[in-house]
């Protein structure tokens, strides 16, 4: 900027000097200092908006300014606001996220809180920020135009810039715009994030995690209520209801998004799983479809769910071997999720086909020997049919396999040691007990549930007095 030929003319004129004449092209802007701010005033002919905005900016992003430029606000607020904005956003398009901070700072400091400069402002900092200092403080800086997310090293040239407290800006806008939308929309975001990151780290307890949902809920019910049609809000809307079992309420979010033709995947997964539990089996398979077509291919496991409930959805109308096909793709996508399986697994379970649930269970168990649902439904399925013989021949296999994995071993020997009591093998099954004892605590802390489940096995195990 410094080998700009105007902002030459400006360091030689110099603006300390009472007044300062400044040249652009065919106009003159005079800027006479006083107590209230700066007053423009431009010499002969039509004013020249282009140029007197390239001198404001200038000003602005130069440091030259430390007053309000009253006179100039009051003349061309409309033109400029919008100009500001748009530069701000080429700005953060390029990774200039701490340039994008200083100008709108700068129109701040020009303008006044207008909520259109403070709300791009606190949306450049929630979005693009490195780091923040418990949601007090956020950092943002600049990035080469080139860079990847290498090394640190060709950062530490650009400078940070810090925005403070943005809750605090979004709630001044707020009580002097009430019906500025966008504030609320960020504000609930603040909270969004706040709640998202002390959830993951368990900070939070239910009650605290209690008041900032109600924070969030109030600031997007806001939004709707002022009549932005945001697809992020509708479907948090829709899953907050949802969480609370008020299905049809939370429908009426969800189907908004739909209506708006936002692409917004899980808002029709939910929207399926609301139709399933409501036994409209054909709405259920539509919607299910629908997000199956939706959701990327990097989002596996909601393509996975979707495949499993659009074929949950065609066995109850009775579309048997459609049912298999979903239910197997969904297989083919995640081998080593166990859950298609079980669907599959009960299907066949109904019909009495033994020899193909064996060999279900066999590929299960040698994809995943991890999760214990697929143990549990191995022990109910050799004490229904009597088939001993195929748990120990499988639990043989099974250690072959993954003697080198404490967990999967863990898993192994408690579940042998439960088949066995169920056989009345007790003193047998507590021997195993023991073992699975000893590979859990190889890999899991002393406190993890599976200890006591362990040790209580025998007031649980009571299948096999009650087949």
């Amino acid at each position: 900027m410094r080998n700009n030929p105007i902002f030459k003319e400006l360091h030689q004129t110099g603006v300390n000097r009472h007044p300062g004449m400044f040249g652009m092209g065919d106009m003159k802007v005079r800027i006479i200092f006083t107590k209230e701010g700066f007053i423009r005033r431009v010499k002969g002919g039509q004013t020249n908006l282009s140029a007197a905005r390239t001198l404001l900016y200038l000003l602005m992003m130069i440091g030259m300014l430390g007053m309000p430029f009253v006179g100039y606000a009051q003349e061309i607020p409309a033109l400029d606001s919008a100009s500001v904005v748009k530069d701000a956003q080429q700005l953060i398009q390029k990774k200039q996220f701490a340039s994008a901070h200083k100008l709108l700072d700068a129109a701040i400091q020009a303008f006044g809180l207008q909520p259109v400069f403070a709300c791009q402002m606190v949306e450049n900092a929630l979005k693009n920020h490195f780091t923040h200092r418990n949601f007090q403080i956020f950092y943002l800086r600049d990035y080469p135009s080139q860079w990847n997310g290498g090394s640190a090293d060709s950062l530490r040239n650009f400078e940070v810039v810090s925005l403070r407290y943005p809750d605090r800006v979004l709630k001044k806008i707020i009580e002097l715009h009430p019906d500025y939308a966008p504030a609320y929309k960020l504000l609930g975001d603040y909270y969004d994030m706040q709640l998202s990151y002390q959830a993951e780290s368990n900070m939070l307890k239910k009650q605290s995690i209690q008041e900032i949902e109600n924070r969030i809920f109030d600031n997007y019910q806001k939004v709707v209520k002022l009549g932005i049609k945001d697809a992020y809000v509708f479907r948090w809307l829709g899953d907050y209801y949802f969480k609370q079992d008020h299905f049809n309420k939370a429908k009426e979010f969800y189907l908004r998004n739909v209506e708006n033709n936002f692409e917004d995947p899980i808002s029709y997964f939910r929207l399926a799983q609301i139709y399933f539990q409501e036994k409209q089996y054909s709405q259920g398979f539509k919607y299910a479809n629908l997000a199956l077509q939706k959701f990327s291919e990097d989002e596996i496991y909601m393509r996975y769910e979707s495949l499993r409930l659009a074929a949950l959805s065609l066995l109850n109308l009775g579309e048997e071997e459609r049912f298999l096909d979903y239910e197997f793709e969904a297989i083919h996508l995640l081998p080593d999720q166990q859950d298609a399986y079980l669907d599959v697994m009960e299907y066949y379970d109904r019909k009495g086909e033994v020899a193909t649930i064996e060999n279900l269970i066999r590929e299960m168990l040698k994809n995943n020997p991890y999760d214990r649902k697929g143990f549990e439904y191995l022990e109910k399925f050799v004490v229904k049919y009597n088939n001993f013989l195929f748990s120990e021949k499988l639990f043989e296999e099974l250690i072959v396999k993954f003697e080198s994995s404490d967990e999967a071993m863990g898993n192994i020997y408690m579940y042998r040691g439960n088949i066995l009591f169920r056989q009345g093998l007790t003193d047998e099954a507590r021997k195993l007990w023991e073992i699975s004892r000893g590979y859990f605590k190889k890999c899991l802390p002393e406190n993890h549930p599976i200890f006591k489940q362990i040790g209580n096995v025998t007031q649980r195990s009571d299948l096999h007095h009650s087949r």
